[in-house]
């Protein structure tokens, strides 16, 4: 029997299992998907054209589990995240105080501050000190820096009195930990095969498999979190989806960190005669408030860098940001506020072309003129908890 069964390998449970396996804890995590060779399985120096239709796929194809949004694979979502970190502020934390919606956290932001700094400091977020009170500063890298375009968006923000910073990532912007810096190749959500980017499966399973306290069951498919005579979890029954068999590990202790409808529907699975509507679900609300982000992007071409000569301009994608501002003034007719993500997509595909009318040589070099002035801009919104909205 284990100290600590983990199901999931993502941020949360590749690193609750590195932590513990360092403190003489014995740790298995159950990951549902297949190990994923992290410097050979990405698409991160690969061109349009080499892909049927110019559509790059995130995985090389014949990737096993990453096919769709809810992947499964070791590393989970670490593996394919824009590694954009920010803190939640106290205004997130009491947002029915603030802005008169949802409910508050019975913990405050000064609560989590210590830890946020642990975090940044060990999987290295760069940044910049901006002085904000709804974007807390924390322990960060040297900030990327801005490109052309956000540039120009910073001097236009300006004159309307809009702040626009330099990204937080988790990114590293110069060497250490053993991982090299960004070198700018502008994949950041197709998977960074040189580990700049913080992934689990780089960044933190080899420190627990160097413990000899860590086990690694892949392809394991948790169906069931198994409880004792009393109603306490005694362990994880899963499926191994390659030899089609149910299998169980026993643990004293049983983590749930396979993200939000996986870890739900876990929950909601595990019935017996203590938990009839699932495990933790004793008043129904497993499931319920799902939320995520609201976004919306539009594409921008700026006149002033149209028609230059072509260059590197992805970078590490979102160089800069724009915080929320509405609530500095004074406005409430949307709550939470929105930020802004600036140029979030790779410059390798021309969005314009799928836009424009026209054919042959002419058209062509409309899209070469228009390439170089390119500009994404993504608004990122609040989604108020709301019951109605669920999995079952």
């Amino acid at each position: 029997m284990d100290d600590v069964v983990i199901v999931g390998s993502g941020a949360s449970g590749g690193t609750l299992a590195a932590h513990l396996a360092r403190r003489g804890v014995s740790v298995t995590v159950l990951e549902g998907g297949p190990k994923i060779d992290t410097r050979t399985a990405f698409n991160t120096h690969s061109m349009p054209f080499d892909f049927e239709n110019r559509s790059i796929p995130t995985m090389h194809p014949g990737v096993a589990g990453f096919d769709s949004e809810r992947s499964r694979g070791v590393g989970g979502k670490s593996l394919l995240w824009n590694a954009v970190a920010w803190r939640l502020s106290q205004r997130d934390f009491k947002g029915r105080r603030h802005d008169g919606a949802g409910e508050d956290w019975p913990i405050d932001y000064a609560d989590l501050a210590p830890y946020y700094d642990r975090v940044e400091w060990e999987v290295g977020v760069c940044g910049n000190l901006d002085g904000l009170d709804d974007l807390p500063d924390g322990i960060f890298l040297p900030p990327v820096a801005f490109k052309c375009s956000d540039a120009l968006i910073s001097r236009g923000a300006q004159k309307l009195g809009v702040k626009v910073i330099q990204v937080r990532k988790a990114t590293r912007t110069i060497a250490g930990n053993g991982r090299p810096p960004c070198h700018y190749c502008g994949h950041c959500m197709d998977g960074c095969d040189v580990a700049s980017i913080f992934s689990t499966p780089d960044c933190m399973l080899p420190k627990a498999k160097a413990t000899g306290n860590f086990t690694l069951r892949q392809n394991a498919l948790a169906r069931e979190v198994l409880v004792d005579g009393e109603g306490l979890a005694s362990g994880v029954s899963y499926i191994d989806t390659v030899a089609g068999t149910e299998q169980r590990v026993k643990a004293r202790i049983v983590v749930v960190c396979c993200a939000t409808v996986e870890s739900a529907r876990l929950l909601l699975n595990s019935k017996s005669q203590k938990h009839p509507a699932g495990l933790a679900n004793s008043n129904g609300r497993v499931g319920h408030h799902l939320n995520g982000h609201l976004n919306e992007s539009l594409s921008i071409y700026l006149e002033e860098l149209e028609g230059q000569k072509p260059s590197n301009q992805d970078g590490a994608t979102d160089h800069v940001y724009v915080p929320r501002y509405n609530q500095l003034r004074g406005k409430s007719d949307y709550v939470g506020g929105w930020g802004f993500q600036v140029n979030y997509s790779s410059y390798m595909f021309p969005y314009q072309a799928t836009r424009l009318l026209g054919y042959g040589a002419a058209f062509k070099q409309q899209v070469r003129k228009m390439q170089t002035g390119y500009l994404s801009f993504g608004s990122w919104g609040k989604v108020t908890s709301d019951e109605r909205n669920y999995v079952s």
